[in-house]
């Protein structure tokens, strides 16, 4: 790595905790600067805003997610498993970033409402196409019903939004059960819609 390239990385890091522990708005970039050693002058050579700090720390924490999400979904031979270590995994990330996601999906101050909507926007991008790949491959194995490959965007966008659904619940509702007993019921749900017909008689 490069000197740019530690430095850029040690204000990731430092943001991220920070992020994590004051939120968005209570985090300044002198805070930032003071984290990591140095002037705040030298934190504006790499990130003009806060706001642009705040998104390289989301990128950063998508890519672990998406790293820790495929590695789960490639331990499991079957769609539904597939489906179920999709779940299982995102809901395990999400709880320790959970400040990170809430300031993500609740909403931000409107200066920065066009960053955040891209941000938010390229992560449900993520987790569609993750999430359709899953779906695809249960369709091909024939677990999953074949009519549902015509229109798989459509399909792909009511599982994710199910899913993203309960995770919120669990996260920030009023929900106070086990996680796991809502994620397995939610996962089976959604399976058995995705099933052949014959597969659900039999």
């Amino acid at each position: 790595m490069t000197k740019d390239e530690i430095t850029k990385s040690a204000i990731i890091e430092a943001a991220q905790k920070l992020f994590q522990q004051f939120g968005l708005a209570k985090t300044t970039m002198e805070d930032i600067a003071k984290a990591i050693g140095k002037g705040k002058s030298s934190l504006y050579y790499y990130y003009s805003t806060k706001e642009e700090i705040f998104q390289a720390v989301v990128d950063k924490e998508k890519e672990n997610i998406e790293q820790n999400i495929v590695m789960a979904i490639g331990k499991e031979d079957n769609a539904e498993e597939k489906l179920r270590a999709f779940a299982i995994s995102k809901y395990r990330a999400l709880r320790k970033r959970q400040l990170l996601y809430k300031i993500m999906t609740v909403g931000f101050s409107s200066e920065s409402a066009c960053i955040f909507s891209a941000i938010k926007q390229r992560y449900n991008e993520t987790e569609e196409n993750i999430l359709k790949d899953i779906i695809v491959y249960g369709i091909r194995q024939g677990a999953f019903d074949q009519s549902y490959l015509d229109r798989i965007d459509i399909i792909t966008k009511v599982c994710t939004n199910m899913l993203r659904g309960m995770q919120l619940e669990i996260s920030f509702g009023t929900y106070k059960g086990s996680a796991s007993d809502i994620i397995d019921e939610t996962v089976d749900f959604i399976s058995k819609g995705l099933k052949t017909r014959s597969t659900v008689l039999n």
